[in-house]
């Protein structure tokens, strides 16, 4: 998210996961085609203020500041055709919600919320385990929330 732009905290934000890191090349190719896609998204004819960005090599966040124009149903089923043609392009999956994306010996690596209680069981992941949480919906949310650790999570219900 480009830090010029001064979003409103109750802006929301989608956090879509990817089922692989992204290449460089695919980072690059992905923030232009977010650029493209949030400069001309609207609801109801209405400009969104919007941007769009990959964070940490494997997931992209999109987020539309609703102080100005709100995303309507149809706005939100655009993004979602969008992110769908990514999926596509890409060869990923950006809608499994079972995805747990998590920091060990400083790299960030996924797994399946299935497996967190055999990580937890070997000592690879902890309640202090550095955890990314998809399901921020706002910008204030994120900021706060959106790198946590499993004990102050959703996801500690799993292990």
């Amino acid at each position: 998210m480009n830090s010029d732009n001064n979003f409103s905290p109750d802006s929301k934000v989608w956090i879509y996961q990817s089922s692989r890191p992204f290449s460089g090349d695919e980072i690059n190719e992905l923030n232009l085609m977010l650029s493209v896609f949030t400069k001309q998204w609207t609801a109801h004819n209405a400009q969104l203020n919007a941007e769009g960005t990959v964070i940490e090599d494997r997931l992209i966040m999109l987020i539309v500041d609703e102080s100005h124009t709100a995303a309507s149903g149809c706005s939100i089923d655009t993004s979602v055709h969008f992110i769908k043609s990514v999926e596509k392009k890409f060869e990923i999956d950006l809608f499994d919600r079972t995805l747990v994306n998590f920091y060990h010996d400083g790299s960030l690596t996924s797994t399946h919320l299935h497996e967190l209680p055999e990580l937890y069981a070997q000592k690879l992941v902890n309640e202090d385990t550095l955890v990314l949480d998809p399901l921020v919906n706002s910008k204030s949310s994120f900021d706060v929330n959106f790198k946590t650790t499993i004990g102050n999570s959703w996801i500690k219900n799993f292990l």
